[in-house]
Parts: structure tokens; sequence; C-alpha cells
């Protein structure tokens, strides 16, 4: 796995920096969880699960840009099992911007709030969202609340100048 500072996969080789981060706790803690899941972490899933956590909420079709420079034998159906795969084990969250391709979280998969920028489809993370208003909402829902999600949609600070 790790050596030095460098992320070995094979024929493909990742530098990565010296001091654990939090990307890379992240990142040890899926493949963990994967393996426990009975999941095989081959050198192409690593990697993707490197350019999905190093992406800001990427498209398949970004990541899959991402690998072939890295791994040009790599196809877009590795990416998408990929992606599948930690969906369904609740270690990814996709965001739907209407008309765009999904984006996934895969750094925070739980839900939280989001900005979708209606222009170029950015999508950011909602940080300022006091969690008493979510309870709130919750509270106010007619019946049990299973899930939610909540998305702002409008023009993102670069959309909104030009």
């Amino acid at each position: 796995m790790c050596t030095g500072g460098i992320y070995s996969l094979g024929r493909m080789v990742l530098p990565m920096a010296t001091h654990v981060t939090h990307t890379e706790e992240r990142l040890d803690g899926l493949i963990r969880r994967l393996r426990e899941r009975g999941h095989r972490v081959t050198p192409q899933r690593l990697t993707v699960l490197r350019l999905l956590l190093d992406g800001e909420h990427p498209a398949a079709e970004e990541v899959y840009r991402r690998l072939r420079a890295v791994s040009p034998t790599s196809s877009l159906a590795t990416v998408y099992k990929t992606i599948d795969m930690l969906r369904r084990a609740g270690e990814a969250l996709e965001v739907q911007a209407p008309g765009r391709s999904a984006r996934f979280d895969v750094v925070t998969p739980f839900a939280h709030p989001h900005h979708i920028c209606t222009r170029c489809g950015s999508v950011s993370d909602l940080e300022d969202i006091a969690p008493e208003v979510i309870e709130g909402l919750r509270r106010s829902a007619p019946g049990l609340v299973t899930a939610w999600r909540l998305d702002l949609f409008g023009l993102c600070a670069t959309c909104s100048v030009s």
C-alpha cells in the first residue's frame, strides 16, 4: 500500500503527502471497510477511490478522464462499478443537478446540504447551516423522516461574476 510517501499501484505510482491527512485516513477506512465486506480493492479501484477523494464532488466522467492519465488501460466501467460498490456500501453520496451528470461525494457520504450551480453544475458543501435548522425541518415533517437532502440551486461565485 503505502511506502515512503508513495502509493504503489502495480505499474501506477501516485505521490502521497508524507503526513497522514484526513483524506488518507478516509481512504484507509474505506479500504478496510470494503475488504471487511468482501470486496477486492484492486490497483484500479484504489486509484478511483483516491481520485474520488481528491475531487470536489466529481462526476464519473471526470474521474475516468483523470484515471486514464495514470492508467490508460482502465475503463469507464471500472469507475462506474467502483462508484456503485461505494453507494451500495453507504460510502458515497450521489448529488444530482437537473440536466447534469450525477456527482459523487465520498468525503462526506452522509446527508448534508449542498449548493448546486445551475450554470456550470459545480457542487459545494454548505457547512454553515446550523444542525438545529435541519433538526427543525425534521421535527416539522408530518411523519417519520427516514432520509433527507437539502440542495440549494443558484449561481456559484465564479458564475455570478461572469
